[in-house]
């Protein structure tokens, strides 16, 4: 599942506000659709951050959310300074106020409007917390990757591949992108014809229609 993040702009007359939230949920949403697509395309740029692609900026921001709202997950919404510090955020917002939750449209709107009336408010919190998330990150950043770490996974991967409709595990398939960059790497690094044929297998199966959205059908 992927998250979103947001920039706060410090561009235009008063300022203007970046934000993000899941296409999903903006998809989802479908009487508010028009709305909300005015608000967006007046206040909002939207990030969508795929969570498997780019670990590293799910953990940061995750951190960050948890932190200010006591509690994280999927779909994610951060609300970002322009230097990608965290101003504020939550985790799921429904299409209209419910379940004790504002709705996305309130969220964006307050957001726009707090950052607009106490911008250096808006970026002293944002700085502190970002520090305060960096001093744990950094803790246990590792300090180097040995190339023999790749082995381990890279075994699991082939074990898990099928080698009639390509994939890995069973249907429904989740196809990561990662899988796919770390196999085209090796593969031509150690010119191994086995891991070519087991990207080729899977893109091929894949072109050809093999999977809705996100996940090999077979």
């Amino acid at each position: 599942m992927a998250g979103a993040v947001a920039l706060l702009d410090e561009a235009g007359e008063g300022g203007g506000l970046l934000g993000g939230h899941m296409a999903d949920e903006l998809a989802a949403v479908v009487g508010l659709q028009g709305e909300l697509r005015h608000i967006i395309n007046r206040h909002v740029i939207a990030i969508k951050v795929d969570r498997d692609e780019r670990p590293d900026v799910d953990a940061r921001y995750q951190s960050a959310v948890q932190a200010i709202s006591g509690q994280g997950g999927w779909p994610l919404t951060a609300f970002l300074t322009p230097d990608g510090q965290v101003s504020f955020g939550g985790t799921y917002f429904p299409p209209i106020d419910a379940y004790g939750r504002p709705s996305f449209k309130r969220v964006l709107l307050s957001a726009a409007k707090y950052y607009q009336e106490n911008r250096e408010e808006a970026v002293r919190v944002a700085g502190e917390l970002a520090r305060q998330i960096g001093s744990v990150l950094a803790g246990v950043a590792p300090s180097g990757l040995e190339p023999s770490l790749v082995d381990r996974p890279l075994k699991d991967i082939l074990r898990a591949h099928d080698p009639v409709n390509g994939g890995f595990g069973r249907a429904p398939k989740f196809t990561h992108p990662g899988t796919i960059d770390l196999l085209i790497g090796r593969a031509f690094r150690a010119e191994d014809e086995c891991l070519r044929d087991v990207v080729t297998r899977t893109l091929v199966k894949m072109g050809r229609g093999g999977f809705p959205r996100w996940a090999v059908l077979e």
